[in-house]
């Protein structure tokens, strides 16, 4: 399950039976607000997003006033509250695409302005904070991928057993994505 998933998957699932959300608490809690919902949470979140406070969002917006402020649905809800909107990265891009603003306050990891201004040259991003930077995703490396690719990497090994009972849940999630 992905941001860009979960909202859809927990309403086809229903409420009906107790759900237990991982692997983001926040996500979860965002999710449960917005659909009615009360779904147990995994005490866990992306220290990335949650470092993301109001204070951050309140700053940005003074200082890039005419600027929408879209943040990720992994922020904790009171950021999520008072953004203008809380998406995917996937989602960001539809928002910027669709809308007529000529710049966005971005409420994610540093790199998706990146990737932002690459997609929509002619339009201006500004980051809540520079220090909403993944440690994790910084780790990967073009030169990392290359050598993976040509074998040189780290190699996993799983069992035949574990492979296949793994294909059931990934189906699963894309059979109701």
């Amino acid at each position: 399950m992905t941001s860009g998933n979960a909202e859809k998957i927990i309403t086809k699932l229903g409420s009906d039976k107790p759900i237990m959300f991982l692997p983001d608490q926040n996500l979860g809690a965002n999710l449960n607000k917005k659909l009615g919902i009360q779904m147990d949470l995994w005490n866990g979140c992306c220290r990335t997003h949650n470092r993301i406070s109001i204070q951050d969002l309140q700053k940005a917006r003074e200082e890039h006033p005419n600027s929408p402020v879209m943040v990720h649905l992994e922020c904790r809800p009171e950021v999520v509250d008072i953004a203008d909107a809380a998406l995917s990265t996937a989602g960001m891009i539809k928002f910027v695409e669709n809308s007529t603003a000529k710049s966005f306050i971005v409420g994610t990891e540093f790199g998706m302005i990146h990737r932002l201004q690459t997609v929509f040259p002619d339009r201006m991003f500004y980051g809540l904070t520079p220090s909403v930077v993944c440690p994790n995703m910084k780790l990967n490396t073009l030169e990392l991928v290359r050598d993976c690719m040509l074998g040189k990497g780290y190699e996993v090994t799983l069992s035949d057993d574990l492979m296949i009972s793994a294909v059931r849940p990934i189906e699963r999630m894309l059979e109701l994505s």
